[in-house]
């Protein structure tokens, strides 16, 4: 499970959980344009001629734990912080 921050602030915007190069994913999604608020805040931040911050918060022997986890964070982060999709899904939605 990883979060992404805001370098300008320090500020976390993004939790999300992955195996291999899926931090990666999302500097792709953001260089083609991809118009989601998580993409929007990396393309923010480029535009100060920065990166954003990847950061690892817990590591997990599966991707049930890791999803609930990841889920925990969600619910836990400020009203409006995240660029997570903060809907209405229910837990069992989430874990995958």
């Amino acid at each position: 499970v990883y979060a992404l921050a805001d370098p300008r602030n320090g500020e976390i915007f993004y939790y999300g959980s992955g195996r291999g190069d899926r931090l990666l994913d999302h500097d792709r999604e953001a260089s083609l344009g991809v118009m989601t608020p998580k993409c929007i805040r990396i393309r923010e931040i480029r535009k100060c001629g920065l990166k954003h911050e990847a950061r690892i918060v817990g590591l997990f022997s599966s991707k049930q734990a890791a999803v609930a986890f990841e889920l925990e964070l969600i619910k836990s982060a400020p009203p409006g912080q995240l660029t997570n999709f903060q809907g209405t899904l229910s837990e069992a939605e989430w874990v995958i």
